[in-house]
């Protein structure tokens, strides 16, 4: 599903800095000022597949739009109209 909102904080970090799944957590909610398991959409996943991130977003007042499309079909609405799509996993 598509939602919009706007751009509350960016936490830009290098990832060879956390020792770990539990420092990454830990440093994430200090940042952001809540836990990791209430907000990162796929934060159950090992860190492996989060380590190398670059940077977190913080979005604010996110809402679906009346014509909500699921993301397949916006992303081949898209692909026809030769769009350039970058996906950003974020929560």
């Amino acid at each position: 599903m598509v939602a919009v909102g706007s751009l509350k904080a960016v936490w830009p970090v290098e990832p060879e800095e956390f020792d770990g799944m539990t420092d990454l957590m830990d440093r994430f909610a200090r940042y952001f000022r809540c836990r990791w398991e209430d907000a990162v959409v796929g934060g159950d996943r090992p860190f492996s597949e989060h380590r190398y991130w670059d940077a977190y977003l913080a979005v604010a007042g996110l809402a679906a739009p009346e014509n909500t499309l699921l993301l397949p079909e916006l992303l081949r609405s898209l692909s026809v109209r030769g769009e350039d799509v970058h996906q950003t996993i974020f929560g």
